[in-house]
């Protein structure tokens, strides 16, 4: 087990034994990077709403973590937040983070749906959704205005047509099956209202058929560069 306070920085990666809950995270109010990373024997995410000043918040390969506490979503200086192969996570809480440039949820496999982005996160410019168990990506995806590429190796049942913000220019899907166009107003399948700045689109191995290029993948007048199979 690691256990290290250095200034700002707390790291309690690979902790085998239940120590974290003998200390209150109130004494560390000006904390700005807090590591779980590898930590075996936490179930849940705790409670962060003492450290406003958090930075980065780290919990990759924490097999036994099931859910996140809601906190997290409301972290204002919070710049990175990393979660990957925590296979067991079923649930995220929303989000609210205005500050965030890095997310990383790849390799949540058990994770059923996408967190609610409540507010506008301008930050994040590329996000990588690699083997998640998540069904659909919600409306308010469209909150990333600052997203410029996605990349989604998951087997959605269904996309909005809000994924494609208005900000993307590269958006690349592999394994994607039963593939829809929703219109995130009321519910018909369309094709036609998606982004109009995307110049790289790209798409393999998903279940397409005539009916989604018909609706209208046509109107990606700025595509510059296509591909699929």
């Amino acid at each position: 087990m690691s256990f290290k306070l250095i200034n700002t920085f707390l790291n309690y990666s690979y902790c085998s034994y239940s120590f974290f809950p003998l200390f209150s995270l109130q004494k560390f109010k000006n904390l700005t990077d807090l590591n779980f990373d590898n930590c075996k024997i936490l179930t849940q995410i705790p409670d962060v709403s003492d450290l406003p000043n958090l930075e980065k918040l780290s919990f990759e390969r924490c097999e036994r973590v099931i859910a996140v506490d809601d906190s997290i979503g409301f972290l204002n200086k919070l710049k990175i937040l990393k979660a990957q192969h925590c296979t067991k996570l079923r649930r995220f809480p929303p989000l609210n983070l205005p500050s965030l440039k890095v997310l990383q949820l790849s390799y949540c496999y058990s994770l059923e749906n996408f967190p609610e982005i409540l507010g506008k996160m301008g930050n994040i410019r590329e996000l990588f959704l690699f083997k998640l168990g998540i069904k659909e990506l919600p409306v308010s995806f469209q909150n990333l205005t600052g997203l410029r590429r996605l990349y989604a190796f998951c087997n959605f049942l269904q996309l909005n047509s809000s994924v494609l913000t208005s900000s993307m220019t590269d958006f690349y899907a592999y394994g994607c099956k039963e593939w829809k166009w929703i219109n995130s107003k009321d519910g018909e399948e369309v094709g036609s209202r998606v982004s109009s700045t995307v110049n790289s689109f790209e798409v393999e191995h998903c279940d397409l058929n005539d009916d989604i290029f018909s609706a209208g993948f046509t109107q990606l007048t700025t595509v510059t560069s296509s591909g699929g199979s």
